[in-house]
Formats: structure tokens, sequence, C-alpha cells
């Protein structure tokens, strides 16, 4: 290391993944203090615009059903920890003041670092419901405010995956000679993954990314601390008046997350750069792609029953109608992970190719969901009653086994190809 020269860029991650994420585990955290089917309705404000009336039933919905909930959640861009989260000195001073021991991916045979800095959001959360009577309205106060530990602050600690910017990781990739397609796709995702988990501090996956549908890279923390605050009391109304009766009683209640976010990412190389400060990615508007937003981190196990290690972690969205059998398309995902091929040589062999992969399901707070694989057909079907449209996915692979594989389909692949080439 001693005399090289560096050159560095930073690149900005997306605040609105780590805003999406507290979201969907502050959803869970108050619905988790109620039974499944106690809201006959939840609404989100800011989630996809048609994702209520995917699921709009029109003779049950067009009455009012109660009790309903609403959480508007909001987020205090100018919250900046009495400006310790500020920059008065400019990129430049960060670039040069970087500690290369600090980073979390270090290479210091090929000499190419990723070091973060972390910054502290702070989010609201308001919680209104509708209940139809007075006695239900007073019930349901008191029980909140001993569930929510209402007037207190206290902290929570979770696991999360942080998004990391596309373009910076393919630089990563061309710089230790990995090729991409046309589009600056990496081509050999497995191997890629691989080098850079055997490089890193901190796990590093690829998955799918809910808010614009496409893969992309995400760094595990553990055990963050999170603190949730609800300083004000729930507050209550008299409901409306219909007629000579009452009904339509309300309770607010807001709660204040504070929670860690990347601020920057900086990436050193001794190679030319070209990564763009802020990645250039159309949302859909609003910033939510569906209800469950960009899901917290499941604790997927990280060896199976067979001995093999997680290889790969990924969201599905499934849009089944509810009563409906769930059969989730998984050709997509055996070709992003190489392995299509295997399970097509496979099928012509008459090979179970569950002697070599393996999946652990879970879908909201379901562990281990059942299923049944048809490798014919590159599906998997549900075989139990689910209760959410995201599933996460854990992949385990006897590795040595699929490594081993691809290698001999690349050198058939060169055969042919060969003997292509002599026919002509």
């Amino acid at each position: 290391m001693a005399g090289r020269e560096l050159k560095a860029s930073i690149s900005m991650p997306s605040t609105v993944h780590t805003y999406s994420v507290i979201t969907e585990y502050i959803r869970g955290w108050f619905l988790s203090r109620f039974d499944k089917k106690y809201f006959k309705r939840i609404h989100i404000e800011g989630k996809h615009v048609f994702d209520d009336y995917r699921h709009f039933n029109f003779d049950e919905d067009l009455k009012v059903q109660k009790p309903a909930l609403a959480i508007l959640p909001k987020i205090n861009m100018e919250f900046d920890r009495d400006t310790l989260d500020t920059n008065m000195f400019g990129l430049d001073m960060l670039l040069d003041r970087g500690d290369l021991k600090n980073a979390l991916i270090k290479d210091f045979v090929k000499n190419a670092f990723i070091g973060t800095s972390m910054m502290l959001l702070d989010m609201s959360f308001l919680f209104k419901i509708r209940v139809e009577s007075r006695s239900q309205q007073i019930d349901l106060y008191q029980y909140m405010a001993m569930a929510f530990r209402v007037g207190h602050r206290y902290v929570e600690t979770i696991d999360m995956d942080f998004h990391i910017p596309y373009k910076m990781m393919t630089q990563l990739a061309k710089d230790m000679s990995y090729q991409l397609d046309k589009d600056g796709n990496i081509l050999d995702i497995v191997s890629f993954l691989n080098y850079v988990n055997a490089h890193s501090e901190l796990p590093i996956l690829f998955k799918l990314r809910t808010i614009n549908q496409k893969m992309e890279f995400f760094m595990r923390f553990r055990d963050l601390d999170i603190a949730v605050s609800i300083r004000d009391k729930i507050s209550y109304d008299d409901g409306e008046q219909k007629g000579q009766t009452f009904t339509n009683y309300h309770l607010e209640m807001e709660v204040n997350v504070q929670a860690p976010s990347p601020k920057l990412y900086i990436y050193y190389s001794e190679n030319e750069q070209d990564i763009d400060k802020v990645e250039e990615v159309v949302y859909p508007d609003p910033i939510y792609a569906s209800p469950n937003y960009e899901t917290i981190l499941t604790k997927l196990p990280k060896v199976n029953a067979s001995g093999w290690n997680q290889y790969i972690v990924t969201d599905y969205m499934d849009d089944t109608p509810e009563g409906s059998e769930v059969i989730l398309n998984l050709e997509e995902l055996y070709t992003a992970i190489r392995v299509k091929d295997i399970i097509t040589l496979h099928n012509d062999m008459n090979i179970n190719s569950s002697e070599y992969i393996k999946f652990y399901i879970i879908n909201g707070e379901q562990d281990n969901v059942t299923h049944t694989l048809d490798w014919e057909k590159f599906t998997l079907k549900i075989t139990q009653d689910v209760y959410s449209n995201v599933f996460k996915i854990g992949v385990y692979m006897d590795s040595k086994y699929i490594h081993d594989m691809n290698a001999l389909s690349d050198t058939v692949r060169r055969d042919r190809l060969t003997l292509q080439k002599q026919n002509r």
C-alpha cells in the first residue's frame, strides 16, 4: 500500500430504502399488538395508489368496516442531530480524510475499498383508528396506552439490509475483471458475490428491490438500535353524530422513530471510475411500490438442515388472487444464480434437483413455509395458508457440486462452439 495513489468516488445510497424499511417495521410492530383479524381495513398513506383497489371487495368494502386503521408516515428532512450529520468542508475533504482501515469492503491485494458513513433518520408515524362505539374507544385507549408504553422512549434492536448503489458495485466488478453485459449488469453474479463476501466485514446480499423491481446489492447490518418514542398522550374525539346516534369514534397516536442509515459510500481503487454521485432511478409515485415496501430483514438460517450455507436471499411478490393456489415462477431466479442449465440437465437425466438445491421461505410472521417444487416447470407451490403477497426466499445449495457442474457446463459449451466452428 505504501506509495500507491488511489482514486476515489462518492456514491449516495437510497435514503428512501431505509425510510420504507422502517415504515414496514413500525407497521408490523404496531399490528403485532393486535389479533390478525382485528382491523377490518388498513391503509398506509403513500403506498401504491392501486394497492387498496386490488384487494377491494365491493360487497364488503362499500360498507365502512370498523375498526379501521390508517398509518401516516413522515420523514423529518431537516433533522441533522444538531449539525452532526452536516458536512461543512465539502466532498473533497471527505475523500481525503477517508481511513482505509475502517472500510467495510477491503482488498489489500488489488487495492479496492468501499467505506460508508452513517447518519440518523428522524421519522414520525401517525396511527389513526376508527371504531364504532364509545365503549370500544375507551377500552382501546386503555389497552394501547399499556401496550405501546405511551409517554415513554425506549430502544428496539433489529437487523437491517441497507441498499448499496448498483453502479458502485459494477465498478468494483470491472476493477476485479468481472464481465458486464451490454446493459451494465454483472454476468457471473454468484462468483462476484463470493468474491465480495470474502473481502467484506458484513454480509453482502443480492436480491429483489421491490421499490423498482430490480435485483440489487444490500449490506446486512446486525443488532442496530432504533429509538421509539411516544411522548404525547393518545388523542380521542366525541364521535360523529348521525341522526339521533353517535358513531365513528377516533383515536390518534403519534410515534417518533430515530434509526441509522448510510449517509454515503466512498469507493477507492487504482483505476479510473465511472460512478454517479446520485444514481438516477425512476421510482413509482408514491414512493412505495407495494404494501410490504422494502421488508425488514427476516432472520433466515445461515445454514440449513443439510449443512449448506445461505446462498442468496430474495423477495418475491405474488399477485395471485386471495383464496387461489399460490404458485411462484422461479425461472428468472434460477437464471440469475446460474443453475437453470443444471436443473435442465438434471431433468434430462431424471435427477431430482432437490438433492442439491433447497429453499427456506418466510411469509409475514410464518417461518419455513411448506412448499413443493416442480423442477420441469421451474415453479414452487405453497402448500399452506399464507397472509401476505410478499415472500422472502432463502436459497441453499450444495455449492461445491453446483460450481463443479457449472465448470462442466462451461466446458461442454466451449466444446460445442469449437465443433460448430470446425464444421463451418
